[in-house]
């Protein structure tokens, strides 16, 4: 069996009876060269840009998550495990490629071409089973939330480490000479071996495909089939979709297109390659794919942050920025706030229920109504007085202080920031209505 650090360079004898690699004229090398001038340094420009975007944005979220300790709820923290895996990928693995275009070929010899392999190839199945584990939590969490209890920060650290084991199980068989890491995308990568036809290299890119990909995308997919279908099962009961849900199926929809796009045309090149004729692929068409996955390096903070209430607020408080959905509109000489319907759900649920007859609870933003309880005719109220907000319920009974909304912070994030905004905004379309 071939060693993974074995040198593919054929050595030459002399005279002497040493041993020397052949020292290529000026001519032989610009022969060698797989892409133009020009497209070395495009990719160049692509890996810097890459690079340096990915880095701004994941250290951007580790300092927010750094700053604020109410960031840390375990959805948050296997969050950050992939902020952490994209952030690496920008620091160790975009200098090197960036430094090997520049030169227009791999300087850095065999023995690191295995290593940037493994690591590359590690952070990356890092970052695609983080997003499965995260597509399930949810699908548990929003579609079975009587059924489990929530995740704990115990637990968030064991799925952690259960991340990272199941990514060395599958990226580490090439050091042990199953399957092998080689330069790719026109010598400026090295990535697993997709061109050999040996057993051992086939074998290796069926595991690394069913384990790897095939798997994290039917646990995604379903996950949020399901999502979607309790969201779509629950807005009819309620009569209304709410702020929240909309919010959680933009994410689901952004999350899935990201990925698609960032990951399936590296996939289908690699497939091409180890089960295809390679020589259809020129080593400048090669490359983009591989520029695309890379790339995913910098939109997952904005799809997985920038649409999380709670990193948004942060990210306000950091720059000093008052969030627009703090703002309340002026109504009559007074601040005048709506609740949608699961806001209002989740305060008379709080409050005593207030609203006779439903039994009802908040996950992740999604009111979950048991069988035959009415929805609210009318969403209460907030005024804004001295001594603090004070809600109206729809019988006109005075409801308890907003403080309550810290009861449900550390259980349901999301429908806490809601409710704290809902404070302070008018969102209810059912009111509206009635006013009409």
């Amino acid at each position: 069996m071939r060693s993974p650090w074995e040198t593919d360079v054929v050595d030459v004898a002399d005279e002497g009876g040493r041993s020397e690699p052949p020292v290529p004229s000026e001519g032989a090398e610009e022969e060698r060269l797989l892409m133009s001038p020009g497209a070395y340094a495009a990719a160049a420009v692509a890996l810097m840009l890459i690079g340096l975007l990915g880095f701004v944005s994941n250290l951007l979220v580790m300092v927010l998550m750094c700053r604020n300790k109410q960031l840390w709820t375990p959805l948050n923290a296997i969050l950050f495990n992939l902020v952490c895996s994209d952030f690496s990928v920008s620091v160790l693995g975009n200098p090197i490629t960036l430094t090997a275009a520049l030169f227009r070929r791999w300087i850095f010899g065999r023995t690191v071409c295995v290593i940037y392999g493994f690591f590359m190839s590690l952070l990356g199945i890092a970052s695609i089973t983080t997003l499965m584990v995260l597509s399930f939590e949810r699908y548990v969490m929003i579609s079975k939330p009587f059924q489990v209890k929530r995740l704990s920060q115990k637990g968030a650290l064991g799925l952690i480490g259960a991340i990272w084991i199941y990514s060395l199980i599958l990226t580490a068989p090439p050091l042990l000479g199953w399957g092998d890491y080689v330069n790719e995308s026109a010598n400026i990568s090295c990535s697993v071996n997709w061109e050999s036809k040996t057993m051992s290299a086939t074998t290796y890119i069926i595991f690394l495909f069913a384990m790897g990909l095939v798997v994290p995308v039917i646990v995604i997919c379903f996950s949020y089939l399901n999502i979607i279908w309790t969201m779509k099962k629950n807005a009819i009961a309620m009569g209304r979709v709410t702020k929240a849900e909309t919010r959680v199926a933009l994410m689901v929809f952004v999350m899935i297109v990201a990925f698609l796009v960032a990951w399936t045309p590296y996939s289908v090149f690699a497939l091409l390659v180890a089960f295809g004729d390679a020589s259809l692929i020129s080593p400048g068409l090669a490359v983009v794919p591989a520029l695309m996955a890379k790339s995913s390096i910098c939109y997952n903070p904005i799809i997985y942050v920038g649409l999380n209430t709670q990193f948004r607020s942060a990210w306000h408080k950091l720059l000093g920025v008052r969030a627009i959905s703090e703002t309340s509109q002026e109504v009559g000489g007074e601040h005048t706030a709506m609740l949608s319907p699961s806001h209002y759900m989740s305060h008379t649920l709080l409050d005593g229920g207030a609203a006779t007859g439903t039994t009802s609870a908040s996950t992740g933003g999604l009111l979950l109504n048991a069988p035959n309880s009415p929805a609210p005719a009318n969403a209460a109220a907030f005024k804004r007085r001295p001594g603090g907000a004070q809600g109206v319920g729809a019988n006109g009974d005075a409801a308890r202080p907003s403080g309550n909304i810290s009861k449900i912070a550390e259980a349901v994030p999301e429908e806490a920031e809601e409710a704290r905004g809902g404070e302070e905004r008018a969102v209810c379309d059912d009111a509206v209505e009635d006013t009409e």
